[in-house]
């Protein structure tokens, strides 16, 4: 038993229940994405579900990790979990508490250019991080701290453990079932309840796979709380919403309940067809085709809840989790086995299983003959006739085909009988009553075994031959078969097993189809068309059955004799024994009112026949009637104010339609209605007239009904008594100042209008302050308000010009007024704060740049100054224009500093009209050190000359920067690169390869050596190479023997060429001893040819073997197939 654990990126030992390695903070665990299960990092395997991931992924990312960083001494940054432009979320574990896991969000202010942009960007992340600190709910992750450092903003959390929705369709190709979706929407639903109830509510406008998280207890969290959105203003999306989830109306509002229940119905949906919507998708799949079986109440619950209107949303979050989760499917609780119920996408492959693991070597057994195997056509082996394709092959033997062999089983268990049987159905066509036609099987040994057997017919009418046959290894055979017309039972006939081969390599089963020619005969189905009672002007579609119950090819025609029908497709074709599909369409706009019946709306011509086909069709037509044309609301107060409008339907059919204002301040409900025969619908008529200001209102089109039964427009008349708000002075222009001054304008409220005005004034910027914020004012009366601008609110110093600076707001009115001042001050901004020239060479002096920026719209008198003696600056002191930037050249010389000293430090200090500025200064001295991974380089054997290739790698392991150059002692050794350069604890690789044209001739065995010098070292790499000259033997595909002259011998002549560079001892074997051979021994000499002689003696029969000669020379063995042509050419 092991005592120890390595680790496999450093090779530390740790303790076996340890779950990161002690000095390098590697995690020695691995955890199952499937169930969860955590298992050391070596086990390839997940012991509980039987899981294999890959575990090269897993070994290269130990070394992708980053440089860990340490936060407020107590967070240690390990992997970044997501980024985008402006945040990145970390996993982080606590210093002191080292198995205690965090998630770290670094909030960037790169997006925000101006200071007041960032100042409301953290306002707004200090106010968004105490709303969701109260919120006490377990699918919210708990918030730990939040602090800043550098530019920086940081938001701790706790770590939610799990695997997000995101990942389970991307990377694990997997989607949902829908009872797991119904489950996981009906927590998030409960969820966005419980936050649509805070005081005031919290919206989850950025909802989306990639942001909830589930648990392996089955429970749903949220991963990310939105505060990215807060430091990027310019998004593609407000409000940090994700495209392909956000509600349509976040484009122009706020969010709201129906916003989020959008969000959600369309999370379902991706989950559902298991498609990540970001990037959109090419075609919307309905959920019915994507989601087999799914219910229709849930495809209704998730496309009410996705609707583009909001207000045919779900009113609320409590209503779409009860249409999700109802009292009859039992209580809410997370679903344990939830990675059960998982399905996987069609056409993705999880990405776990893609790949062996790490060391363990795959091996491919790819069946005999291909696709042309038994198994590879669906057919399962009997053990009778041998063993499984899949078990270990030996060589077969070479036989003849022989009609009377009987059969026989295999002679060793390894060797595989398979056998290809071509064609799989067999058709003859367009048969004489009298035919007896021959079609051709061909039967193919794709085993290592002889394969025996016979073929059988199990119908009257074909034959096949009843005598036995032996197939060699890699032969083939042509079996004639026999389809007599005379013995069909009807004119077609299909039999799926009319005939059978039983071989040793199993049986399988041959169709065959067999056809007589005869005359098409027209058949159609229905013979009425009968379309019901329809009403509006909608097309709907019936189709008409065209049958060939003849034995040819049926050609003809459909024709509508009716205007109200139309034929998309009026010509057809059809085989024999087939039906056609002929799509007809019911034109309802020109469809007449009433009851519709004709006998012959549709005639069928073809060359089998002609049919009619009735049709009845009844059209409804429904009439409107409101009973009034205008709207009078009488003197009313600037308030809402309700009316009721009633639609009437005197037609008799029924009424559809809406009810639409066109003026804002105008709602109707419900703005769409549906009124049967006879009867009439109510309206809601809302007026909401505190917008409008006093006096009379005439609107000449208020109101416009459209239904399937007419439209009209209805006009508007009211009295409105309110007041009305006016304002002296257009614009609270403060000009110049300076810093701390304090600057006052006055302006005047009046009110215009016909009843009191209640006003409020409130200032829309810190620095501008009213008095008094509220005032009452009788009609005709004005009040004075005094606006002071605070200068200290700007203490780099700023130009303001606001165009909305102060609001002021009555009942139905509401004035902005634009505001500007000017503030001179100047900023000082200096990057970077600190100047780190790294690791150099003593000998070369270092430079670094330095920007001085003037942030305010004041001039900057600026100096620099320092108190070492090995920095040299350039320039020493200027003056910065506002807005304008300066840049300092900052020096270091080595050689000026302590020579004994590795690491030197010193300070540099900008004084400056806007205030002092320090900044640390660091210069260490380089000191690399070169070393390879090998002295010795083997390039192996090179047969006949043939050029090699290998690599060796070089390492830094000192200090700064290892330049140096690659040399070889020998011509035939060629490097890649002449010098090189390698950075502070980096490798490199160094190709090498062989010009063995520059070897000399006869060499055997070949050495040499490469000289790496460098700035760290030399390091020298022997090098060896052995060359082997080896003959190689090219014979033709095939020998023909035929005769010159029909008295002369059947002869030829063999052909063997030797390409290698080695002389090649040949041998000659032909198969049958009626061949003979000039020669049978000979040496063949590099790049030379030979011919010999071969002559039949003897006459050639039909059931001699295919004759062949096979060439040995050394260990290599060649078959060349012999054709014997008795006829002369």
């Amino acid at each position: 038993m092991a005592t120890k654990m390595r680790c496999p990126k450093c090779g530390q030992l740790n303790d076996p229940g340890a779950s990161r390695c002690a000095q390098c903070r590697a995690p020695l665990t691995q955890t199952c994405h499937r169930c969860g299960y955590v298992r050391p990092w070596y086990v390839p395997r997940c012991p509980r579900c039987d899981v294999q991931v890959d575990d090269d992924a897993v070994f290269t990312s130990l070394f992708r990790e980053g440089s860990s960083r340490r936060l407020q001494g107590r967070y240690l940054l390990r992997e970044a979990l997501s980024r985008d432009a402006v945040s990145v979320r970390y996993r982080a574990e606590d210093i002191q508490q080292p198995d205690t896991a965090y998630v770290v969000q670094e909030l960037s202010t790169v997006a925000l250019f101006r200071a007041n942009e960032r100042r409301e960007a953290e306002s707004a992340l200090s106010a968004a991080v105490a709303r969701w600190s109260a919120v006490d709910h377990p699918s919210v992750p708990a918030i730990i701290e939040t602090f800043q450092a550098g530019e920086a903003h940081y938001v701790v959390s706790e770590w939610v453990p799990g695997t997000d929705l995101a990942t389970l369709m991307a990377r694990e190709g997997l989607r949902v079932t829908p009872d797991l979706a119904r489950n996981w929407g009906a927590q998030l639903a409960d969820l966005l309840d419980s936050l649509h109830h805070q005081h005031p509510p919290l919206f989850v406008p950025f909802l989306a796979p990639g942001r909830v998280t589930v648990q392996p207890d089955g429970r749903t969290r949220l991963a990310d709380l939105g505060f990215a959105c807060l430091f990027a203003p310019t998004a593609d999306l407000p409000y940090g919403a994700v495209r392909g989830y956000a509600a349509p109306e976040l484009e122009s509002g706020p969010p709201t309940p129906q916003s989020d229940v959008f969000a959600l119905g369309r999370l379902l949906y991706a989950l559902l067809v298991g498609k990540l919507l970001e990037r959109g998708l090419r075609r919307q799949l309905p959920l019915r085709q994507a989601v087999p079986g799914i219910s229709l109440a849930l495809v209704k619950t998730i496309a009410r809840a996705a609707h583009r209107d909001p207000r045919q949303r779900f009113a609320s979050a409590a209503e779409l989790r009860q249409a999700l989760w109802d009292a009859s499917s039992g209580p809410l609780a997370p679903i344990e086995g939830w990675r059960e119920l998982l399905a996987p996408i069609p056409g993705v492959a999880r990405r776990e299983m893609g790949r062996p693991s790490r060391g363990v070597p795959t091996h491919s057994h790819p069946a005999p003959g291909d696709a042309e195997s038994m198994e590879a056509l669906g057919f399962e082996r009997d053990p009778r006739f041998g063993p499984s394709a899949a078990e270990p092959m030996g060589p077969g033997r070479t036989a003849a085909v022989t009609r009377d062999a009987p059969v026989e089983a295999p002679t060793r268990e390894r060797d595989a009988a398979l056998l290809a049987v071509r064609p799989r159905h067999v058709k003859a066509s367009d048969l004489k009553p009298d035919d007896a036609r021959r079609v051709v099987l061909t039967l193919r040994n794709t085993g290592t075994v002889d394969v025996t057997g016979r073929v059988s017919s199990h119908v009257a009418w074909l034959s096949a031959p009843k005598s036995a046959f032996r197939l060699p290894v890699g032969k083939q055979a042509k079996v004639i078969l026999t389809v007599r017309a005379d013995a069909l039972p009807t004119p077609q006939v299909t039999e799926p097993r009319a005939l059978s081969v039983d071989t040793n390599a199993g049986q399988q089963w041959v169709a065959v189809t067999a056809q007589v020619r005869t005359t098409p005969l027209l058949r159609v189905e229905p013979s009425l068309l009968d379309w019901g009672a329809i009403e509006g002007d909608r097309r709907e579609e019936q189709r008409l059955t065209i049958t060939n119950a003849g034995g040819q090819t049926m050609a003809g025609s459909v024709a509508a004799r009716v205007p109200w029908l139309r034929v998309a497709t009026p010509e057809f074709r059809c085989l024999p024994g087939r039906s056609v599909q002929v799509p007809v369409q019911l034109v309802s706009d020109e469809v007449p009112p009433g009851d519709q019946h004709v006998e012959a709306a549709l005639v069928i011509d073809s060359d089998g026949g002609q049919e009619r086909v009735a049709a009845r069709v009844r059209r409804l037509v429904p009439a409107l009637d409101l009973g009034v044309s205008h709207i009078d609301l009488g003197s009313v107060p600037a308030e809402a104010t309700e009316r009721y409008l009633y639609v009437g339907n005197s037609g008799d059919g029924v009424l559809e339609g809406s009810a639409l204002p066109l003026v804002p301040w105008l709602r109707l409900a419900p703005q769409e209605f549906r009124c049967p025969p006879g009867e009439m619908v109510q309206l809601a008529l809302i007026a909401d007239l505190s917008v409008l200001g006093d006096g009379p209102v005439e609107v000449p089109q208020a109101v416009r009904v459209r239904t399937n039964g007419g439209v009209e427009t209805l006009s508007l008349r009211a009295t409105v008594v309110a007041p009305r708000l006016a304002v002296g002075g257009s614009d609270l222009a403060f000009g110049e100042a300076r810093l701390g001054d304090v600057v006052r304008r006055t302006i005047v409220v009046a009110n215009t209008g016909s009843a009191p005005l209640f006003a409020t004034v409130q200032s829309l910027v810190e620095w501008l302050s009213a008095s008094p914020v509220s005032l009452t004012c009788a009609p005709g009366e004005e009040q004075a308000v005094e606006v002071v601008a605070d200068t200290t609110r700007f203490p780099r110093g700023e130009v303001v010009e606001l165009t909305t600076a102060l609001r002021i707001e009555a009942e139905n009115a509401t004035i902005s007024l634009p505001a500007s001042i000017t503030v001179r001050q100047p900023a000082l901004r200096v990057e970077p704060l600190a100047l780190d020239f790294g690791y150099v060479e003593r000998t070369q002096p270092q430079a670094h740049a330095l920007t001085l920026a003037n942030d305010g719209n004041g001039p900057l008198a600026w100096n620099v100054q320092t108190d070492v003696a090995w920095v040299e600056i350039a320039p020493t002191e200027g003056v910065c224009r506002p807005g304008q930037e300066q840049s300092i050249t900052v020096t270091a010389y080595g050689l000026a500093a302590d020579p004994e000293a590795e690491v030197v430090h010193g300070t540099l200090v900008i004084n400056s009209d806007a205030g002092r500025a320090k900044l640390p200064m660091r210069l260490a001295f380089a000191a690399p050190l070169l070393s390879s991974d090998t002295t010795v380089l083997d390039l192996g054997v090179s047969v006949n000359l043939q050029d090699t290739a290998s690599s060796f790698g070089l390492f830094n392991h000192g200090l700064g920067l290892l330049r140096g150059r690659i040399t070889t002692d020998r011509t035939w050794l060629v490097v890649d690169r002449a010098s090189f350069q390698c950075e502070m604890g980096r490798s490199i690789e160094v190709r090498i390869r062989t010009d063995l044209e520059e070897l000399p001739p006869g060499t055997e065995y070949a050495t040499g050596s490469i000289l790496v010098e460098s700035n760290g070292g030399d390091v020298a790499i022997d090098v060896a190479l052995t060359i082997a000259l080896q003959p190689n033997i090219e014979p033709p595909d095939a020998l023909t023997l035929d005769r010159s002259a029909p008295a002369e011998p059947l002869q030829g002549r063999l052909a063997l060429r030797n390409t290698g560079m080695a002389t090649a001892h040949v041998e000659l074997r032909p198969s049958v001893p009626q061949m003979v051979l000039s020669r049978n021994l000979l040496d063949i000499k590099p790049g030379k040819s030979v011919r010999i002689a071969v002559r039949w003696q003897g006459i050639a029969s039909a059931d001699t073997d295919a004759p062949y000669i096979d060439v040995l020379s050394g260990d290599a063995s060649i078959r060349v197939p012999v054709i014997v042509q008795e006829e002369p050419n």
